[in-house]
């Protein structure tokens, strides 16, 4: 597996641990306690936390220096939108059970991104820009079980991970147009490619001319052991 392989799929095994269960230690659950302070203008209201609560004194919105947030009749946030204490922005919405379903913001690199989360407040799509390209990352219960969605200046990609987080397909179809079909065993190893044009050899880097719709099949230590036309 080459190098550009190994971050998509770094990526894709990160994300949960992004947008999921890290996401909730950034975010806290309780509203904090307020001390409001006024100011002598009659047109400007200044405290350090504002809430506003319903007719049974029960907190329903917050507003402070890194949080707005709204709550439900029962006191769970089900809305809010906070700033980490790296500085970046999230909006998030949350079930009645308070789990964390739709994430919007930036991620550590400053990268937006779009997470939809499952009733665990396990990520299961992440959609992100960043300087690399667009990608499309689906998970299912284990985060490292999924699919990767990319595109960026070397072209389009497409991989399936297994349940170690190992890539085992990488379809890609490059900058130039041609496509390539690959697939790998639960090591990372190269046991079989389709291309079109040229492939290139793992250990070395070189590049051999192939027929269009050439197929070689390796072995476990990604020697050619067969190959058409």
């Amino acid at each position: 597996m080459d190098k550009k392989q190994c971050v998509l799929m770094v990526s894709l095994t990160i994300t949960a641990g992004l947008v999921g269960g890290a996401i909730s230690a950034r975010f806290p659950a309780a509203p904090p306690a307020l001390a409001e302070t006024r100011s002598g203008s009659s047109q400007i209201i200044s405290a350090e936390k504002f809430q506003v609560v319903d007719k049974n004194n029960t907190v329903r919105a917050v507003i402070d220096p890194k949080r707005i947030a709204l709550f439900d009749r029962d006191g769970k946030i089900r809305f809010s939108l906070d700033t980490d204490v790296y500085g970046d922005p999230h909006l998030s919405l949350r079930d009645k059970d308070g789990t964390i379903r739709l994430m919007l913001g930036l991620d550590l690199d400053a990268k937006p991104y779009l997470g939809l989360a499952d009733e665990d407040g396990e990520a299961d799509i992440k959609l992100e820009v960043g300087d690399r390209g667009s990608f499309l990352f689906l998970s299912g219960k284990d985060p490292r079980n999924g699919v990767a969605l990319g595109t960026d200046v070397e072209g389009t990609h497409l991989s399936l991970s297994d349940k170690e987080g190992q890539s085992r397909l990488w379809l890609t179809v490059d900058s130039n147009g041609e496509p390539s079909f690959n697939l790998f065993d639960q090591t990372g190893k190269l046991r079989a490619v389709l291309v079109s044009t040229e492939l290139k050899d793992v250990n070395s880097g070189a590049r051999e001319k192939l027929s269009a719709s050439s197929m070689v099949l390796f072995n476990k230590s990604e020697k050619a052991i067969w190959s058409a036309p």
